[in-house]
């Protein structure tokens, strides 16, 4: 593969000539690393002159100290020295005679590696560069390599291979040569084209590399095991690292060029290099990582492949569990789990409590908690993992006992611990300290006291509606000016959130949850998150959690809200018995406080109005019980109150729709995201007792509307569109509650027609079927008999093809052709 380019070597085309003109002999000097192909230059040249008539004396020096004999005459044109950096002191002083001898009529060409420390080699280097030819082979140009290509794949060669030898071996001209004499022998190539996968390490090549492999000391192979691995990982915009160790080794063989390792070269000694080496290589390559500023991540991630780890591994695991604590607590409890395997310490087991508390694994984080206390009852770090995790119960009280027994700790600054106690009462319903003075300079406890006193206010007999709406925004503001770590035993902004919602802020309640993206705590948070989003108008997304009633009723019973809010709305009567299921069994267990709180009353509407008294009464009892409990805040108080009248609505219940009003008009001005609740609490009596005026009905659904409440506005327009007597009137509402719910009407007044080509009137009955209503109520509603209604839903069925399907799988067929 040599011959191609020997053209291109400038000054070597004299050799061999000089005895035949009668000219004073030549020096040449051929310097490169091992594999730059200084050998297969020399054989050439010799070929070249035995063509041309000359003769050649070849001698090459070893490494294993074999003696080099010299003649004192060269019978010869040409003397081929190769590999003169092997040449001991005797041999290179004789070969420096020869080369400054005058008088000589013969030519010499030596080739040789890069010169180190070697004097007499660098005087040879001198008389090359003042009086001959000094080369420096490097890797193949595009040109050189074309023509090496050539020599193996006679009939033509692809640019695809042509691409991808230059990408494995980066020229280098050994290993261009081992590499496709292995693809020719195995048969990836055919006609030029690559008819297989290549092997970037085929046979060939490896045992072309086993020697200058086994050449090196022991450093230097830990050295190229590193740097192989970076190569094979890192294949794009590969860098190499910067090790301390000397590179002159991997140089010299021919195993890193100046633009790094070659592919090629990469996956070849990986296969040749020993367990023992190539374990040395990852802790060496984790180790320059860690001088060189990577990531934690990325360096623990390379001392798990040592065999040995050590204290670095340890300590690189602990840094990694720490960088994930915030945005993936579940993986930083998998890096802390390692580093307590290989160094055991109450500090590491408390740091894995912490992050299984904060990723909602409670049995993990219960067993890693016992086993720290039992060495270190007083381990400020585990005591804050139990309070996290008594707080995702709602068990409060626990959560405070755990809080107080934490000492002064860099983690737990008194201000912290103060405000989160401050929380635990509060969110429970009793009553707290006012004082903010022990917040301090540290920034999260001046967050979690902002938002204890958000709370507070809502809390208030007399609630300062307008300093309550500045405390949440401010506190919403704050939100990317501290990273608030998932390890809290509650979220300010879950805190923040719940006063939202109690406030009627839902926009920004849902705010607050999205601006403290992953730092809310473990599955709460998240609960909370679908929660609102339900609550807001969209649907629930906790596909990635799992059952979360069964490892907790206390989010359960908001995952289960949340469900049941998305089957009322839809008109799913089969979606909200299984809820209702569900609540039965864990009734008696989810504690009800602030964050619960909106969740008990929704799951309380839909007892009611399936007639589960026990369940509707256990939670009314103890929706009242936390009321009481907070003092019966007006705010909170409104939010209850308000349930009930959608309870009432739901079942028709004219008597609970008045009682619920008069106490909601009792109550005053409640703040202007809730008075809208008061307006509309009269109208839905009047809605009731059949009434009400589309005037009134309009008004107060465009209040509610304006304050977020836009599905309540749709469902009290639809309600009262079906008690109209006025058939113009009851399809003006009925148009207007589609207009609210978000669908379109065509230009006639009445909505465009559906996917499976639905009438208007059979869009009507539709409508009224979803809404919940019977055939005999649509029927009064339409101005038609029963019998008419049940005509309409068999030729729906027949339309949507869903007949003889069950009642469930029928409407929601009939929810997707209508886009709701």
């Amino acid at each position: 593969m040599g011959t191609t380019r020997l053209t291109t070597l400038p000054g070597l085309d004299r050799i061999g000539t000089t005895s035949a003109d009668g000219a004073a002999g030549t020096i040449s000097l051929i310097i490169g690393p091992g594999g730059s192909g200084k050998t297969r230059v020399l054989d050439d040249l010799a070929a070249r002159g035995a063509d041309r008539g000359h003769r050649a004396l070849v001698l090459a020096g070893s490494m294993v100290g074999t003696p080099l004999a010299i003649p004192d005459t060269v019978e010869a044109d040409v003397l081929l020295v190769d590999d003169a950096h092997f040449l001991d002191a005797a041999e290179t002083t004789e070969l420096l005679r020869l080369v400054e001898d005058r008088s000589r009529s013969f030519d010499i060409c030596v080739a040789m590696r890069p010169i180190r420390e070697h004097l007499l080699l660098g005087r040879l280097v001198e008389v090359a560069e003042r009086r001959g030819t000094l080369i420096e082979l490097g890797p193949f140009s595009d040109d050189e390599l074309a023509g090496a290509l050539a020599e193996h794949v006679t009939d033509g060669v692809d640019g695809a291979v042509f691409d991808k030898v230059r990408e494995l071996t980066h020229g280098q001209p050994l290993i261009v040569d081992r590499l496709v004499s292995g693809w020719m022998t195995d048969g990836r190539i055919e006609r030029g084209r690559l008819v297989a996968e290549p092997d970037p390490a085929p046979v060939a090549l490896e045992r072309a590399l086993l020697g200058p492999v086994r050449q090196l000391d022991e450093a230097a192979r830990h050295q190229l095991a590193a740097l192989a691995r970076t190569t094979v990982d890192q294949p794009n915009g590969h860098t190499s690292p910067a090790f301390d160790q000397d590179p002159t080794q991997l140089i010299d063989h021919g195993l890193v060029g100046a633009d790094g390792m070659p592919p090629a070269v990469a996956h070849t000694v990986l296969r040749l290099l020993s367990p023992a080496d190539l374990a040395a290589g990852e802790l060496l390559l984790a180790e320059t990582l860690a001088r060189g500023g990577a990531t934690p991540l990325e360096i623990a991630e390379r001392f798990w492949g040592t065999a040995e780890p050590g204290q670095n591994a340890t300590a690189a695991w602990i840094a990694a569990g720490d960088e994930l604590l915030a945005t993936d607590p579940a993986a930083a409890a998998e890096w802390y789990g390692r580093a307590n395997q290989t160094e055991p310490t109450s500090d590491t087991l408390a740091r894995r409590a912490v992050a299984l508390a904060a990723a909602g694994d409670g049995a993990g984080a219960n067993h890693a908690i016992a086993d720290v206390l039992r060495q270190d009852p007083r381990n400020a770090l585990t005591l804050g993992a139990g309070a996290q995790l008594a707080a995702g119960q709602g068990r409060w009280d626990e959560a405070a006992e755990l809080l107080e027994a934490i000492d002064h700790h860099p983690r737990w600054p008194l201000g912290l611990v103060d405000a989160l106690n401050d929380a635990t009462l509060l969110l429970s319903g009793r009553t707290a300290s006012t004082s903010t003075s022990n917040a301090g300079a540290d920034p999260t406890a001046s967050l979690v006291q902002e938002a204890v006193d958000a709370l507070r206010l809502s809390l208030e007999h007399i609630p300062d509606t307008t300093a309550l709406t500045d405390s949440i925004r401010a506190l919403a503001t704050r939100a990317g000016d501290v990273n608030v770590t998932p390890d809290l035993p509650v979220n300010p902004f879950e805190i923040g959130a719940a006063t939202a919602l109690a406030a009627g802020e839902l926009a920004m309640a849902d705010l607050l949850l999205d601006a403290a993206g992953s730092s809310v705590s473990g599955n709460i948070g998240a609960a909370l998150h679908d929660w609102l989003s339900v609550r807001a108008g969209g649907t629930p997304s906790r596909s990635d959690r799992g059952d979360s009633l069964a490892e907790s009723p206390y989010v359960g019973l908001l995952d289960l809200a949340a469900d049941a809010v998305d089957a009322r709305r839809a008109g799913d009567v089969a979606a909200s018995s299984a809820v209702l299921d569900k609540l039965r069994q864990v009734v008696a267990l989810a504690p009800i406080d602030a964050l619960t709180f909106d969740a008990a009353n929704e799951l309380l509407i839909l007892a009611t109005r399936f007639g589960s008294r026990t369940v509707a009464e256990t939670l009314r009892q103890r929706v009242l019980r936390f009321l009481a409990d907070a003092g019966a805040p007006p705010l909170w108080t409104a939010r209850y109150l308000w349930s009930r009248i959608e309870t009432a609505a739901a079942i028709r219940d004219v008597d609970m729709a008045n009682e619920a009003a008069t106490e909601l008009k009792e109550l005053g001005p409640v703040g202007s995201r809730l008075d809208p609740l008061i307006t509309a609490a009269t109208t839905w009596v009047e809605i009731l007792e059949e009434r009400c005026t589309v005037v009134d009905v309009k008004a107060a659904a465009a209040e509610l509307e304006t304050n977020g409440y836009q599905w309540e506005a749709a469902h009290l327009v639809g309600q009262a569109a079906i008690r109209m007597q006025n058939a113009a009137e009851a399809k003006d509402l009925l148009n207007h509650a589609r207009e609210l719910r978000g669908t379109t009407a065509s230009p006639s007044g009445t909505e465009t027609a559906s996917p499976s080509g639905l009438s208007d009137r059979e869009i009507e009955v539709a409508e009224l079927i979803l809404d919940g209503h019977s055939y005999k109520e649509i029927g009064s509603r339409l101005f038609i008999s029963a019998k008419t209604v049940e005509h309409h839903v068999s030729h729906i069925r027949r339309k949507l093809d869903a007949t003889g399907i069950p009642r469930a799988a029928f409407l929601a067929a009939l929810r997707s052709d209508l886009g709701r």
